[in-house]
């Protein structure tokens, strides 16, 4: 059996490869992919292949480089050693794009930090939902970090996948007012018609700190930079008040070129998160199994709405011309973008 899969052989450009599926050994979980998931902040970066040396860009992307990491399918296959999976199941890893997954059942694999984990899909949920739980665990780990009171303000600044998940989650933190952010203004639609923000201002972050303190009458508490552009820090610095917290919710490939502003003289708390990274952390008590699992609950719930947020659909075949496009035409106003296998 053959299965179809991305990679990226060099700095921009994406191929698809078919390549043999390994036989299943005894601890082997077989994953047909239904839907991959998009990350079009990471996986752009990966496919530009331009970093300073030093980041974890660099130590991480080596080319021949696969992409991906959120994936659902059914399962067609279990080792014998497997007990808590079966064949048919529906589940969600953080695998990269391919037709076929094999998972090794255990607790390393169950333990490992880069999304490795392996959950059953819960009743009442579907894959085009599950699919958003690797851009939730970055976003709620954003908001803990945040530490929202009740009736504070918040910026979210950028209106991707992050951005959209971290303004519903500021809702649920208790946040009064949440203003999205972004040029491009389909996306800000998004953000107001899925719950997340409350306002939105279709404007370049350099230019936001008049018109948010204008809109809401005070700077807010909080921001979020979900970008990953190294422009973007100074600005949020003089969005946010005094004594006011930001949360850098986006990797730049370039922290030399990224400059703090205002952030000592206005006394700001800058917290940089990394939604995966709770995943190897036992001794916390919020992990990303934990974050995962609550994240189905608040879906099953209807209090986060990530349906809506799914702006295309690609068939595999498709990947190569789209990640290119998407490469060169950053304006492109997709938000939740699937691979339908």
């Amino acid at each position: 059996m053959k299965s179809l899969n991305f990679v990226y052989p060099e700095a921009q450009k994406l191929i698809l490869v078919e390549e043999e599926v390994p036989a299943p050994g005894l601890n082997t979980i077989l994953i047909k992919s239904i839907v991959s998931h998009v990350s079009l902040g990471t996986e752009m970066h990966c496919y530009g292949g331009d970093f300073d040396s030093f980041t974890n860009w660099a130590e991480w992307v080596k080319h021949p480089f696969r992409p991906g990491y959120s994936t659902a399918g059914r399962i067609v296959e279990v080792g014998k050693n497997v007990v808590d999976f079966k064949p048919g199941d529906l589940v969600y890893c953080g695998k990269p794009h391919a037709q076929y997954i094999s998972v090794e059942y255990g607790e390393n694999e169950r333990n490992s930090l880069i999304g490795q984990p392996l959950y059953k899909i819960p009743d009442g949920l579907d894959t085009d939902e599950v699919i958003w739980s690797s851009m939730a665990g970055v976003a709620i780990v954003g908001c803990r970090k945040a530490k929202i009171e009740f009736g504070e303000n918040v910026a979210v600044i950028g209106a991707g996948p992050i951005g959209q998940l971290t303004a519903q989650y500021a809702r649920l933190c208790g946040a009064v007012r949440v203003v999205s952010i972004d040029t491009i203004k389909p996306k800000l639609d998004y953000a107001m018609q899925c719950g997340g923000a409350t306002d939105v201002l279709a404007i370049a972050a350099e230019d936001a700190a008049p018109a948010i303190e204008e809109l809401l009458g005070v700077k807010p508490e909080v921001v979020f930079d979900c970008t990953g552009n190294y422009r973007v820090l100074r600005h949020a610095c003089d969005i946010v008040k005094e004594y006011g917290r930001i949360i850098l919710n986006g990797d730049t490939p370039f922290p030399t070129k990224q400059s703090l502003g205002s952030a000592l003289s206005k006394s700001i708390d800058l917290h940089p998160v990394h939604g995966m990274i709770a995943g190897q952390l036992h001794s916390l008590p919020w992990t990303a199994g934990r974050n995962t699992k609550m994240n189905f609950d608040f879906m099953l719930q209807k209090r986060i709405k990530v349906k809506d947020l799914i702006t295309h659909r690609f068939k595999p075949q498709e990947a190569p011309e789209f990640y290119h496009m998407l490469y060169t035409d950053r304006s492109f106003p997709a938000v939740g973008v699937l691979f339908d296998w």
